[in-house]
């Protein structure tokens, strides 16, 4: 499920900097490009754009993504698929 989640962390992070940063901040090109790559280096680009940024800032920018992803459960249950049980 995390895999399936990174989109939407990613998404929502770039989001929530872009209200912090100015629209030509490097860091801010940095979390474009995380939310928009398809693959691994999504986290590598969202992890060395943070990086770039005051410790303070940075933690502003991330408190405020965890609680707008965890205020929004049907996100989460969007990506959900358990498996069938059986009862018997």
């Amino acid at each position: 499920m995390v895999d399936l989640f990174a989109p939407r962390f990613l998404a929502v992070l770039r989001d929530v900097a872009a209200g912090h940063l100015a629209a030509e901040d490097e860091a801010l090109a940095g979390l474009d490009a995380a939310a928009r790559e398809d693959g691994p280096g999504a986290a590598a680009l969202a992890q060395d754009a943070l990086a770039a940024l005051e410790s303070g800032l940075r933690e502003r920018i991330l408190e405020e993504t965890h609680k707008r992803l965890r205020e929004d459960p049907a996100a989460i249950l969007r990506h959900w698929n358990p498996k069938p049980f059986d009862r018997h």
